[in-house]
């Protein structure tokens, strides 16, 4: 009986990644390029499903977090000869000293104002890349360009990408397993009792989103190692909507949900965008009938199989 549940829990989670191991062996270039997107979008989605989905704050400016690390990795490889797995740590200190002065200076106020100070913190961060003043740094609007290989092929790539997208994977299910993911999802569901039980809610939101901050920024360092390229673009509220859209598409409070709605942006962007003038309209249709008819996202499209299949 065990044996019967416990392969059909992990069989089909065994077999995709069986088939995205073998991927790169029958696929053209370019849809191991819209893979290795996937997979790193898939990590900042997952990160910011640890901030909205289990903690409960909404942020409008996460895209600071996955510019940072693709600056900070393009900058130090460019200017100052470092090399790409030199940077990280530099990434790493960086993203969760910005998630810390954020987090102190907006998590004290209510969400909506949260909300807001993030938008206008993004935006204050996506201008002084493209001020004149920082071009000869960031390179304005065109941004910064032919980064080193970290890797000689682009099956190695692929598959450094698809590790990257399972190690964080697991680390964010470690986290969300343990005490301190418990006590964030009783943040989110009732602020009030949790402080009342004697929890500092303020200190738990902070270490949410320093964590959720450190591998969005990790995120964009390998975007931009992958794509050898950094634009400002990164850091605008454009990507910051992406990954929300991802997120809510692929079912906010569930770690594989937000990578499914990272492969459904992902390639709607792709692929739609090729065949269709008014795409994004065919999206929009896309993203209200989830919200409408699927309120737990894709993923609860799983979750009600698996309960029928349960229940047989």
């Amino acid at each position: 009986m065990f044996q019967s549940i416990y392969l059909r829990k992990y069989c089909p989670v065994c077999i995709l990644i069986i088939i995205l191991i073998l991927l790169p062996l029958f696929s053209s270039e370019y849809v191991k390029v819209v893979a290795m997107q996937i997979f790193i979008f898939g990590v900042f989605a997952i990160s910011y499903d640890i901030l909205l989905g289990y903690t409960g704050i909404a942020s409008f400016g996460h895209a600071i977090f996955f510019g940072t690390g693709a600056y900070v990795t393009a900058l130090l490889m460019l200017k100052s000869g470092f090399s790409f797995w030199a940077t990280l740590p530099f990434v790493v200190i960086g993203c969760a000293v910005i998630g810390l002065l954020i987090g102190l200076l907006t998590l004290r106020f209510a969400t909506i104002y949260f909300t807001i100070v993030t938008l206008a913190l993004g935006q204050f961060c996506y201008f002084l890349l493209t001020n004149a003043l920082t071009y000869q740094y960031t390179g304005g609007d065109d941004g910064l360009h032919g980064l080193p290989m970290i890797l000689q092929t682009k099956n190695q790539m692929y598959y450094l990408a698809f590790a990257f997208l399972l190690v964080i994977f697991f680390l964010a299910k470690k986290i969300v397993s343990s005490p301190l993911g418990t006590t964030l999802v009783a943040i989110r569901e009732n602020e009030f009792r949790a402080k009342m039980i004697g929890y500092n809610v303020l200190n738990y939101r902070l270490i949410a989103l320093v964590i959720s901050g450190i591998m969005a920024g990790l995120a964009g360092s390998m975007n931009a190692a992958i794509l050898r390229s950094v634009f400002p673009g990164f850091m605008g509220a454009g990507t910051t909507i992406d990954v929300i859209l991802m997120t809510i598409l692929g079912g906010m409070g569930s770690l594989l949900g937000p990578v499914i709605g990272a492969a459904l942006v992902i390639i709607c962007q792709q692929y739609l965008s090729s065949y269709f003038e008014w795409w994004l309209m065919i999206f929009g249709i896309i993203f209200v009938l989830v919200v409408l008819f699927l309120p737990q996202g894709l993923i609860g499209i799983f979750y009600r199989f698996r309960g029928r299949r349960n229940t047989v």
